[in-house]
């Protein structure tokens, strides 16, 4: 059994998020979410063997044993795909009034909800194996002890 944590990581955007023009607008049509923190997290390993002769192993085990998943990314609420259709962007001078906009968060209009920044996020792995040592397999016999 092995257990990793994770420590507490970081993302901060390329683009301030809060410089303002002198008339209070943002300067930059990045979401104020885009910088997040993402908490720490543990992930557990489980392997099992069993040796039932001399030249064989059998193997179960689980990856991600609890399936913990890492924070989802921000997602900026003006590149919903129904805010995006009902607002069309007006002008390309004003690209606050609607429309998609790749640089407003990191999830691709939703298609990424999870950085990879600290561990996998596809969740629990389940898995089974068969090790045979050909060189070894003729002193096994079925219902026979292995030797030593």
């Amino acid at each position: 059994m092995r257990a990793v944590r994770f420590g507490e990581t970081q993302y901060l955007h390329n683009i301030d998020p809060y410089s303002k023009k002198t008339d209070g607008t943002y300067w930059n049509d990045v979401g104020l979410g885009t910088d997040q923190t993402f908490d720490a997290k543990i992930t557990t390993d489980l392997i099992v063997s069993y040796k039932f002769c001399s030249g064989s192993t059998f193997t179960i085990g689980a990856n991600n044993l609890f399936d913990v998943y890492p924070d989802r990314v921000f997602i900026d609420e003006r590149n919903d795909p129904q805010a995006v259709y009902a607002n069309p962007i007006q002008s390309a001078v004003n690209k606050t009034t609607g429309g998609y906009n790749a640089g407003r968060d990191n999830s691709n209009r939703g298609r990424f909800l999870f950085n990879p920044n600290q561990f996998g996020y596809n969740g629990r792995f389940l898995f089974a194996r068969l090790g045979i040592e050909i060189s070894r397999l003729k002193d096994c016999r079925i219902g026979s002890k292995p030797k030593p």
